[in-house]
């Protein structure tokens, strides 16, 4: 009996797989992308990623981590009026966020960034938060970071994070106010328009400052808490780049044995070392 030939499929649909495949969590999740690349069944999927490497989570979706946090995709843009988010989009994002980084689950489903925190926002799965990362904020104004940090001459409010061991500066935030308060200048808001900024990120802030100020919500307790719940704090040594704890008993940002979640945002300073604790 002749040997059944394998199917042959093209490069994107494996790479897809190679990138896609470990970010699938139920048979559904599967079964849709078995659907979206033409690949016919569940069990056809599963030997196509097993024969790429793809079925370990360990070396496949750090190879997916870093491709949805490449630069060129903090470029792309939605459009708030006309984007939708499926069920099943909604139903990913529910059981995800706070578990991946808002940047691989956007990329599983093929929206943006800043389109997945708004939708994350309008679900309850997130409050706003105090800081930004200015190397996101900067591409989403479609701005260089080093034009961006020149508007801290015009009242935005940058902070440096440094590594307690060092003093070097591994992370420079923009506070929400800052932001919003920019924002409400027309000169400025028409020249991001202009410019081609994505407007989920610009409604993402003026949005959020408006019901905190209507007290619809509030701003998430911890001020060192990133936009998809991964702490920022470079004090906590441990728990830095993690995600932070989100479960029914307590929200991000909440968790009482943490140390350094009232620490001011001067005291990151290097001069401040010593009074960090």
């Amino acid at each position: 009996m002749a040997r059944q030939q394998r199917a042959r499929y093209s490069n994107y649909v494996k790479d897809q797989v190679r990138q896609r495949y470990p970010l699938c969590r139920t048979t559904a999740d599967k079964e849709h992308l078995a659907t979206e690349l033409g690949i016919g069944s569940v069990a056809k999927l599963y030997n196509l990623a097993s024969r790429l490497g793809a079925t370990g989570k360990t070396g496949a979706e750090i190879h997916s981590h870093s491709v949805a946090h490449e630069k060129g995709r903090l470029l792309i843009r939605e459009n708030p009026d006309s984007t939708v988010f499926s069920l099943d989009a909604d139903r990913y994002l529910q059981a995800e966020f706070g578990r991946r980084s808002a940047a691989t689950i956007a990329f599983h489903l093929h929206h943006t960034e800043t389109a997945v925190l708004y939708r994350a926002r309008q679900l309850g799965l997130r409050l706003p938060v105090k800081y930004w990362d200015i190397v996101k904020v900067a591409f989403w104004f479609g701005m260089e970071v080093p034009v961006f940090r020149e508007l801290k001459n015009e009242g935005l409010d940058i902070y440096d994070f440094h590594d307690p061991k060092n003093g070097r500066v591994v992370k420079e935030v923009v506070s929400t106010t800052s932001l919003a308060r920019w924002l409400a200048v027309s000169a400025n808001l028409k020249g991001l328009q202009a410019a081609d900024a994505d407007e989920f990120f610009i409604r993402e802030i003026q949005e959020s400052l408006r019901e905190i100020a209507e007290r619809r919500t509030e701003f998430e307790r911890c001020k060192f808490l990133s936009h998809d719940h991964i702490c920022m704090n470079t004090y906590t040594e441990v728990s830095c780049g993690l995600y932070c704890t989100n479960t029914d008993r307590q929200r991000a940002g909440e968790d009482p044995r943490c140390s350094v979640r009232t620490m001011d945002i001067d005291d990151l300073r290097p001069d401040n070392q010593s009074n960090a604790f």
